[in-house]
C-alpha cells in the first residue's frame, strides 16, 4: 500500500542560501509502501512520472530489487 508520499526540491548549493528555491529547481521524488499484512515501511525514489502516478491509500503489488524501485501495480476493483 502507498503509505506516503514526498517531493523535495533539489539543488548542488552548499551554502545558506537554500531557502530559497529558483525556478527551474530539480525535484526529488520519494514514496514509501507499507505490506497490508504488516511489516517495515520501505521508501524508494521515483522518477516524476511514476510519482505523479500514485495515490496515497493505493494497493496492490511493489517489485523492487534491492534498494531501487521497479515498478508497482494497482489492485483495481476490477482485479480483485
Amino acid at each position: 500500500m502507498v503509505s506516503n508520499k514526498r517531493e523535495k526540491p533539489v539543488n548542488d548549493r552548499r551554502s545558506r542560501q537554500q531557502e530559497v528555491i529558483p525556478a527551474g529547481t530539480s525535484m526529488r521524488y520519494e514514496v514509501s509502501f507499507k505490506p497490508l499484512n504488516g511489516g517495515l515501511e520501505k521508501t524508494f525514489r521515483l522518477q516524476a512520472q511514476q510519482y505523479h502516478a500514485l495515490t496515497v491509500g493505493d494497493q496492490g503489488t511493489l517489485s523492487y530489487k534491492g534498494t531501487r524501485f521497479v515498478g508497482f501495480v494497482s489492485r483495481t476493483p476490477d482485479n480483485e
